[in-house]
């Protein structure tokens, strides 16, 4: 961050000073990341420090890191409704496909079979 007077303060020394001291250290952690763009905090940090962007949706549908891993599925519910779009599992298996294999149930889509497993009716509503 380019603070290296932080090295030394008693606040900031250690991780469990940096914990205790929990609102400082984030405080200097937002001045600094508000004055950057996002590319310039990875690049900042990226190799010294674990650290990854947090994405927006529209981001991580246009990653190409995401797509090479299959990571967003897009799915077309029955009738007028807009496709859907669901995240991929992050589990990858070399002989064995990991995609979506059937959309998300609408609300209620599947009551009348989960109840009849458990052998109740569905109530008819009056009138």
């Amino acid at each position: 961050m380019g603070r290296d007077e932080l090295i030394a303060d008693e606040r900031t020394s250690s991780n469990p000073r940096r914990v205790a001291n929990r609102e400082f250290t984030e405080e200097a952690i937002s001045a600094w990341t508000q004055t950057k763009t996002k590319a310039e905090v990875l690049q900042s940090l990226g190799g010294k420090t674990p650290c990854g962007p947090a994405n927006t949706i529209n981001e991580l549908i246009s990653d190409e890191h995401c797509a090479a891993r299959d990571m967003v599925h897009q799915f077309d519910y029955p009738g007028d409704n807009p496709s859907g779009l669901l995240s991929g599992n992050p589990i990858k298996f070399a002989s064995a496909a990991t995609g979506l294999y059937q959309r998300p149930p609408k609300h209620g889509e599947h009551t009348d079979e989960i109840l009849a497993e458990f052998g109740i009716a569905r109530a008819k509503p009056k009138g």
